[in-house]
């Protein structure tokens, strides 16, 4: 653990006392007083405070000053909360890297020894100016173009703040002597591992963490194992597959807080110094935020509105409820105008193949032999294992492709991004717009309602000024017959059920049609049961 350097009792030296300093440790601090003082980075601000300082020292007792990765730790921690490990060598692990050229003031510059380990550290101040600490000398300025086996440059953003940590730490801390509870999740019930790092995180950080360890396994940024910090989360395994079995919060000094089944409680325990839980450790996590999903995707935008809407089986009326299938449908068509099948099995049968390991945000995930045998399940994929889907035990929520029950389900995906409709087509863009809003009307052949033939009629003169007979039996007669492999948006599709009946296609299997029922709708004709197999042929007028 890093001991807090000794500060002076006068308190922090203002940057304007730092710029004007005779001190000979602040010799050549002209070069860097050309730049206001509000001008400076934060980091800079504390990097030269410490250069003021020569009594900085370890809170040891012993004569040593702060080596260059104790100084830069110290400085990052202070100036922006930002909780670096204090070795050099795992501070390289960390940031972004900047070539030597884009460097600017606040970067981290690395040096090598002469046999290449990186070994010193110190940040970049501007005007071939830089600041680092040794041992036996303190806290100097020197020339950066005067340092030998320059190794590179780093950017340090997003690393985890250190009081982040603390109060992960901290809340763990709290719950020692709650009791264990196999699958408990609450203070009340008592907790198993992943409910206790559930909880805790919950409570400390307001994130919401999966419910099970093989999925917040997947959550956060791996540790390395000597380079563990307080708040880490830390995974342990007894299995011969490698599987997570349990987990703790470290906090700090080689313990951990965690339920304990053998002694019944939420308990503290070694780590390292542990036979038994060193030779058991699978892995450490940082976790500082939930895993991010791309909130700038409209799919992933859109279908986030709709989390907490109850599971209604059957329903497609987001104000009521929706099923799997419809959430996915209404998704689709408000984000993308992408207008899939109703049904699950339908929706399977679209779009293209993908294998697991090129999943993309907005592929469709599918699951078999949930409530019936066969294709029962979709949802939409956001990213680092998540999907969200209309869930009959959770509404409309996320999950971790990693949940053991969805994992054995899981069968394929699809992509769809594909699907959406040419409506830059005059007779596409005509006929989508009565979608949902036009009745049948028998012998309608206006907006104030429709009947089958006096659809086609209407969409056609409109769109493309081109004159339809007014029945079904005579619009099969005009224009050409088309294969139905070669049909194209603006063909007229038809179908014999009671009567002939015609429709506009629309692209990608789609069509646009009435029906007594539905008024004008449109529907995935090769997945529907009821009119796939009413197909009867197709005309192109033009």
């Amino acid at each position: 653990m890093f001991k807090n350097p000794i500060k002076l009792a006068s308190g922090v030296l203002s940057v304007s006392l730092l710029l004007t300093s005779a001190s000979p440790l602040y010799a050549e601090a002209e070069v860097v007083s050309v730049q206001q003082s509000e001008d400076l980075s934060s980091v800079v601000k504390k990097a030269l405070e410490y250069a003021q300082i020569p009594m900085y020292m370890k809170a040891a007792g012993n004569d040593d000053y702060l080596d260059s990765g104790e100084f830069v730790q110290a400085v990052m921690k202070e100036a922006v909360s930002v909780y670096l490990p204090q070795s050099v060598a795992s501070q390289w692990q960390q940031g972004q890297i900047v070539p030597k050229q884009y460097l600017q003031p606040g970067d981290l510059v690395f040096f090598t020894s002469r046999e290449g380990t990186v070994n010193h550290v110190g940040i970049y101040l501007g005007q071939d100016k830089m600041v680092s600490s040794k041992p036996l000398s303190g806290v100097k300025i020197s020339r950066f173009s005067e340092q030998s086996h320059f190794e590179g440059g780093k950017r340090i953003t997003g690393v985890t703040s250190m009081q982040t940590g603390e109060d992960i730490a901290k809340q763990a801390l709290q719950l020692v002597n709650a009791p264990y509870q196999e699958g408990g999740q609450s203070e009340e019930e008592g907790f198993n591992s992943s409910g206790f790092i559930k909880y805790v995180f919950a409570q400390a950080l307001n994130i919401p963490m999966p419910r099970f360890l093989s999925e917040q396994l997947s959550v956060g940024t791996e540790v390395d194992r000597g380079n563990l910090q307080p708040g880490g989360v830390l995974f342990f395994s007894s299995t011969m597959d490698g599987s997570p079995s349990s987990a703790g919060i470290y906090i700090g000094n080689d313990k951990m807080v965690y339920p304990s089944p053998s002694q019944n409680k939420v308990v503290t325990t070694s780590v390292e110094s542990s036979s038994f839980w060193s030779a058991r450790f699978l892995k450490a996590n940082r976790i500082t935020r939930s895993t991010p999903v791309d909130a700038n995707n409209p799919i992933i935008r859109e279908s986030m509105k709709y989390m907490g809407i109850p599971y209604i089986f059957g329903s497609e009326d987001p104000k009521v409820g929706l099923d799997c299938s419809s959430f996915v449908q209404l998704v689709f068509e408000k984000s993308m105008d992408i207008h899939l099948p109703r049904s699950t099995d339908q929706q399977w049968q679209v779009g293209e193949p993908i294998e697991r390991e090129n999943l993309q945000v907005g592929d469709l995930l599918f699951f078999s032999d949930t409530y019936r045998e066969g294709i029962s399940h979709v949802g939409i994929y956001m990213g680092h294992n998540q999907f969200i889907h209309a869930n009959r035990n959770n509404n409309v929520s996320t999950t971790y492709l990693t949940n053991s029950y969805w994992g054995e389900k899981y069968t394929g995906a699809r992509r769809v991004n594909n699907l959406r409709l040419p409506k830059e087509h005059p007779i596409v863009s005509e006929a989508t717009k009565f979608i949902g809003e036009v009745p049948y009307l028998n012998g309608g052949t206006t907006p104030q309602g429709f009947d089958t033939a006096g659809f086609a009629q209407y969409v056609f003169k409109q769109s493309a000024n081109v004159s339809l007979p007014r029945y079904a039996k005579d619009q099969w007669k005009a224009g050409e017959f088309v294969e139905e492999r070669d049909l194209q948006p603006g063909d007229l599709v038809f179908f014999q059920a009671t009567h002939l009946n015609p429709a506009i296609y629309v692209g990608n299997g789609n069509v646009v049609h009435v029906s007594p029922s539905n008024g004008v709708q449109m529907t995935h004709y090769p997945t529907s049961s009821y009119w796939g197999p009413k197909y009867v042929g197709a005309r192109r007028v033009k």
